[in-house]
């Protein structure tokens, strides 16, 4: 259990003074040398800018629909471990979420957070009546409301406003903001400038720490942060079990007054995996910065940088090249506007961007899709798999031509739905803005492929296409007088090439009529079956789509393991069992489980399975030649690799290499 002294500032609506009470909090606070963090409900971005405008530290967001209860509340130790104090500010309405719901409000996060709450609330036009509209706000839910801080008032009405509050409810008054009409931070047009466009923001930040110096009780705010419940809080689980990189990754992000919003909790859980994150501008920098592996475009306005934008052609021409070379990308919003070829503004007027990416941007007077959507993956990607759900926020007056169809976007409570994304194994890229806490194994993901991409300078750089065509020339070559079955030679060959490892060239064993009867097997929409994930993931999508195939790996479903637990046997035996119930034709790619082959050919021998294929490569000690003979001794077409060498690769290799000749592609 953890005791984190906390508040929320919360209000009644939108427009009471939140951003500007909390900055006036946090001023003070720090002033009285309390170490304060501070947090924003919900997915803002523009108010976490102003609290580290007043602090000097980061600010974080805490949003229950994106990231869950546990992850929230983990974060919110987290970022408290050294400090006095956590000041989270508050979004909307206390109450207002979801529909008619109280899902994704203020008053979720408090309540499941144990958070003490303090509503700001405006005395304009009331008297008596802001009575009864307190209890309303008190009886409506059970809640963790303490007490509340008055707006729009004056030094000599605040004493009425405070005994009545305190005689007729149970709530404690707080103190007032004075009438500082200069320094209120509210009026920002609907988000459109960011703390660093605020003129004179550091002068009126200090006139409300003096202001509310003597108008508010600080001291009885601390002792009420510091009553605050204990927390149960635990490290997730998928935490836990990341792995830091070896080697830092160098990834570019970009960072100037066009591109400006991201999440920091995304940036430090990159770093805290191996990440380095170098910033450049696309505004100002004519080049990439040197030796990065992948980049970053977050949100922000590139519609009003766009003439500064769209003139700076090096920058534009640097990020296009890196991407055809295969660079891994993750662009939201504003990134994704800027990759498109053009944003058009509400005159008419039409700047290029990148033009990576097809569609055109386009500005619009009215919020498009705002809100809180569920993504769900209709194609792998360089992400997620498909089946995958995310939650995600969007909020751009912007709109495109081509949106992407890499998922289906909903909108919670409702039956609105509608494709989006652009993404690919490279690329992910689309107006919807990601919390990695709403699943860490998303960054761990782009970390990865980050990690495996070559840095190849551009007077070395080779397409892609081209590097494989000449592997292939040099596999010719060292192969020399070798004679391979013409029928097999592209399979052997492409084992080969995925391994570098040439006794594959004698060890690759065909049965008769293995490969013709293959390729009929893809031709007729045969599904394929791997015993690991990383097999499955190198498996050509593109080609497979062609063919209306789908690849299956069942040794991570939940059932699976908890039938091999019982049962005290390997998932990726229980998975073969699972994958006889598709009642579909099936090729099996084994590159890692012998106890997969085994119980393949049990299951031939019982007469229960009759694969179109097996593909039996899996790599180590224990069981692995045997199982790879056990095969071949089987009535069963069949590709295996003889003795100890293997793995997922090279059987995710075999699998690409029988999908390009049934597609009559040459090597």
């Amino acid at each position: 259990m953890k005791t984190i002294p906390r508040l929320m500032i919360a209000a009644i609506g939108s427009g009471s003074g939140k951003t500007t009470l909390t900055c006036a909090l946090l001023r003070n606070f720090y002033m009285r040398g309390r170490k304060v963090v501070a947090f924003k409900c919900g997915p803002d971005y523009i108010d976490p800018m102003f609290h580290k405008e007043v602090l000097h530290t980061p600010s974080y967001n805490l949003d229950v629909f994106m990231m869950g209860k546990e992850n929230c509340t983990y974060l919110l130790e987290k970022h408290t471990r050294e400090a006095d104090i956590a000041l989270i500010e508050g979004v909307m309405g206390f109450y207002d979420g979801l529909s008619d719901s109280t899902q994704a409000s203020s008053y979720e996060l408090a309540y499941e957070t144990k958070t003490p709450v303090v509503l700001v609330v405006s005395c304009k036009g009331m008297g008596l009546s802001i009575v009864p509209l307190l209890k309303g706000f008190i009886e409506f839910r059970k809640n963790t409301i303490q007490g509340v801080i008055l707006n729009d008032i004056s030094s000599m009405s605040y004493v009425y406003y405070k005994n009545m509050i305190e005689k007729h409810t149970s709530l404690k008054v707080y103190g007032f903001m004075p009438h500082m009409e200069a320094c209120s931070l509210e009026s920002r047009h609907l988000g459109l400038i960011t703390a660093k466009e605020v003129e004179d923001l550091a002068n009126k930040i200090e006139i409300l720490g003096k202001e509310t110096r003597e108008t508010i009780d600080f001291d009885g705010l601390i002792n009420l942060a510091n009553s605050s419940a204990q927390l149960q809080v635990e490290k997730p689980r998928c935490l836990r079990e990341m792995k830091v990189q070896e080697e830092k990754v160098k990834i570019g992000i970009a960072k100037d007054k066009a591109f400006s919003f991201y999440y920091e909790d995304n940036l430090e859980l990159l770093e805290s995996l191996g990440v380095e994150l170098v910033p450049f501008s696309p505004m100002e920098d004519k080049i990439l910065p040197e030796g990065i592996q992948g980049l970053i475009l977050g949100g922000g306005y590139p519609e009003i940088y766009s003439a500064e934008l769209a003139a700076n052609h090096e920058m534009k021409s640097a990020i296009y090249k890196a991407l055809q070379k295969g660079m891994p990308c993750m662009a939201e919003c504003g990134g994704f506007m800027y990759l498109q070829e053009k944003i058009k503004l509400l005159d008419g007027t039409s700047y290029e961007m990148v033009g990576y990416l097809k569609g055109e941007a386009f500005m619009t007077k009215r919020l498009i899709r705002f809100g809180y959507m569920e993504l769900e993956c209709e194609r792998d990607n360089i992400l997620t798999d498909k089946g995958e759900k995310l939650r995600v926020h969007e909020f751009h007056y912007s709109d495109s031509t081509y949106n992407g169809e890499s998922f289906i976007s909903r909108k919670p409570y409702k039956q609105q739905n509608w494709p989006a994304i652009i993404a690919d194994e490279h690329i992910f890229a689309g107006y919807p803005h990601i919390h990695f806490y709403n699943n860490p194994e998303l960054a761990k993901r782009f970390i990865e492929k980050c990690s495996q991409y070559a840095i190849i300078p551009d007077k070395m750089h080779v397409l892609p296409n081209e590097i494989e065509k000449e592997s292939f020339r040099m596999i010719e070559e060292i192969l020399g007088e070798t004679v391979l079955d013409p029928i097999e030679a592209p399979i052997i060959k492409r084992a080969i090439h995925t391994s570098a490892d040439f006794d594959y060239a004698k060890n690759m064993k065909f049965s008769q009529d293995a490969v013709t009867l293959a390729l009929a097997a893809i031709k007729n929409g045969a599904c394929i079956v791997t015993d690991t994930q990383m097999a499955k993931a190198g498996i050509n999508k593109t080609t497979l789509k062609k063919f209306g195939m789908e690849v299956f790996c069942f040794v991570a479903d939940e059932d699976v393991a908890a039938e091999a637990k019982e049962k005290g046997i390997t998932r990726s035996a229980i998975a073969v069992k699972k994958a006889i119930s598709l009642n579909k034709p099936i090729i099996f790619a084994i590159g890692n489980a012998p106890t997969a082959l085994i119980a393949i050919a049990d299951y031939i021998e019982q007469g229960i399975l009759k694969p179109e294929l097996v593909i039996g490569v899996p790599v180590g000690f224990v069981n692995v030649v045997e199982s790879k003979e056990l095969i071949m001794q089987k009535n069963v077409p069949y590709i295996v690799a003889r003795g100890r060498k293997g793995g997922s690769n090279v059987a995710a290799a075999i699998c690409n290499a029988l999908l390009y000749m049934a597609d009559n592609r040459k090597l």
